[in-house]
């Protein structure tokens, strides 16, 4: 059986949040204007080789970004490699 999981953005901790009923995968931030600087990502090894998982996480904050307008800075080395590697760059990505 697949796992469902629900992506939000927790203003109040400054991170969007994956949660499964057990885990919670996050990346943080700092807000800014209108950019999101994302400078840490975690990932609970449990969920850690779902395929795809991350990279469906990351696309989430993308259009999230997309959608309200914001510039996405990613200094996490992790999250920037795993962006970089996604095919067709994102315009607001930096």
């Amino acid at each position: 059986m697949k796992e469902s999981f629900n992506f939000r953005n927790n203003t109040e901790k400054s991170r969007f949040e994956l949660q499964s009923e057990e885990v919670v995968g996050k990346v943080e931030y700092i807000a800014q204007e209108d950019t999101i600087i994302i400078y840490k990502t975690e990932i609970p090894e449990e969920i850690s080789d779902i395929e795809n998982l991350v990279t469906a996480f990351l696309n989430k904050i993308i259009d999230y970004c997309n959608g309200n307008e914001l510039e996405l800075q990613i200094q996490c080395p992790f999250s920037k490699a795993v962006v970089e590697s996604l095919n067709g760059k994102n315009s607001l990505v930096s």
